[in-house]
């Protein structure tokens, strides 16, 4: 148990929370007592969220960090699907922020700009609205829950200011984004579903995942982008079917939060990084803070079997056990043919 790092734990705790018997913080004295104060205080900690893998900041990078969402059910398949929903896509239990929810229709933005229709989803991080733009043209608005000097929101101002000169057919759009009220607000093009939402009217409909043919386009499209970005030497870090979205029958990659720019030249570099993100799509190298392109191309190889299949690769009910099976076993690609 001290090797076991404390986030794990965390880890391993949050998904049990949402268990019929949750777990007691007693029994993780008892288990991991050399760890036990470490645990406590991310148990406490207000910006806690199960299903997101998070070391302390980056001390070579500016304060910046990020966040993901949470993975609602604790068991094997619930856990791979719930680990693809973003903001975006997906509501948690928390309460909404006051005077958010029922504003909706009649809150405006951006100096009068944006008028907030509804709420797409909604997340640890922050929400997503569907928002009408001056002249009746729908957006999509990310609000970032925490204030702009948050390590959350810093993150996110991070990856705006070097995403906001790129222009790529299969790169969703980034309009406009400022700070009200103390948060972040960020336009972006309006998307029909992601790929999460796709894969769960396949399997509505009777099917096991999204059909090859149609995958693959979407798959194509998901990978040129990233191809796009790695040319820059800028790597995405949390490519998974949640932040792969489509319109008009077209993929385009999005959610840029964990994005950061290599600092050496070449594709086989490997620079330090906070592991940050979801523990299904990452690949091995990560969990030891480091990052390259070809996690990206891991994380998109996991993603198309995922779609394929209706299942991820590697299953279990904690984020510590896909981290261990990940780095020790092979993945499950059977039945990919079918």
């Amino acid at each position: 148990s001290t090797a076991l790092p404390s986030h794990l734990l965390w880890e391993e705790y949050s998904l049990r929370l949402q268990s019929q018997s949750p777990p007691e913080l007693e029994e993780y004295q008892q288990r991991f007592p050399e760890q036990f104060d470490e645990f406590r205080r991310l148990v406490q900690r207000p910006s806690v969220h199960p299903g997101t893998l998070e070391l302390p900041p980056d001390d070579s990078l500016p304060l910046h960090s990020s966040g993901e969402e949470t993975p609602s059910p604790a068991t094997l398949d619930a856990a791979a699907r719930a680990s693809c929903e973003t903001p975006a896509s997906r509501q948690t239990t928390e309460p909404p922020p006051p005077d958010t929810e029922s504003a909706e229709g009649t809150r405006t933005v951006g100096g009068g700009r944006f008028r907030l229709l509804r709420i797409l989803g909604r997340g640890q991080y922050g929400e997503v609205w569907l928002a009408e733009a001056q002249g009746g043209v729908l957006v999509a608005i990310k609000i970032i829950r925490f204030p702009i000097r948050h390590q959350m929101s810093q993150q996110e101002l991070r990856s705006l200011e070097l995403m906001k000169q790129l222009r790529y057919p299969f790169l969703l759009e980034v309009h406009s984004y400022w700070t009200e009220d103390d948060q972040l607000m960020i336009v972006t093009s309006l998307a029909d579903k992601t790929l999460s939402d796709r894969l769960r009217e396949c399997r509505l409909g009777g099917s096991q995942g999204i059909p090859q043919k149609e995958l693959l386009r979407y798959i194509l499209d998901a990978a040129e982008a990233i191809d796009f970005l790695h040319e820059r030497k800028i790597i995405h870090r949390d490519i998974k079917p949640a932040n792969i979205l489509l319109v008009e029958g077209r993929a385009k990659v999005g959610d840029f939060g964990l994005a950061r720019v290599l600092e050496r030249a070449g594709d086989a570099s490997l620079v330090r990084a906070t592991t940050i993100g979801t523990p299904l799509y990452m690949a091995p190298e990560v969990f030891d803070g480091k990052a390259s392109p070809r996690c990206d191309q891991y994380s998109l190889a996991t993603t198309y079997v995922e779609l394929r299949r209706g299942r991820a690769p590697f299953q279990a009910d904690t984020a510590a056990e896909i981290m261990k099976l990940i780095l020790t076993k092979s993945p499950d690609l059977m039945h990919l043919d079918k």
